[in-house]
């Protein structure tokens, strides 16, 4: 799928250079996970949601996580299209590496007729 915007856009939580984008079609519900780990260069990863540079909504980013790769996970929903867009903190740049993982959720997480457990008494 081409990606229909440039490498224009702010993230929310850093200032970045050029940048490079990719983009998902959630085959399930579940947890989407992507990385820039292994990049030589201090990254910036944000995930989007819609369909154009104008309506865009973040429902990822980091810069803050303590390291110079980074990682966001989010709950993703089948049918939904997420650009990731990656880029160098700063305009830092070097060999960028992405790895996206989609989990689907545990079979238990939609267990019917549960129940809360009661707090055990001190």
């Amino acid at each position: 799928m081409a990606v229909p915007f440039g490498d224009t856009l702010s993230t929310s939580c850093a200032t970045t250079g050029a940048t490079a984008w990719f983009s998902y079609v959630a085959s399930t519900n579940g947890l989407l996970s992507a990385n820039t780990f292994g990049s030589n260069f201090d990254t910036v990863l944000a995930a989007y949601t819609d369909t154009g540079l104008s309506s865009l909504t973040q429902v990822a980013c980091d810069d803050d996580s303590g390291a110079v790769q980074f990682k966001v996970t989010f709950p993703a929903t089948v049918g939904t299209t997420y650009f990731f867009q990656a880029g160098g903190f700063g305009g830092d740049s070097g060999n960028l590496q992405f790895h996206l993982e989609s989990k689907a959720p545990l079979a238990n997480d939609a267990f019917p007729g549960t129940r809360s457990a009661p707090r055990p008494r001190s």
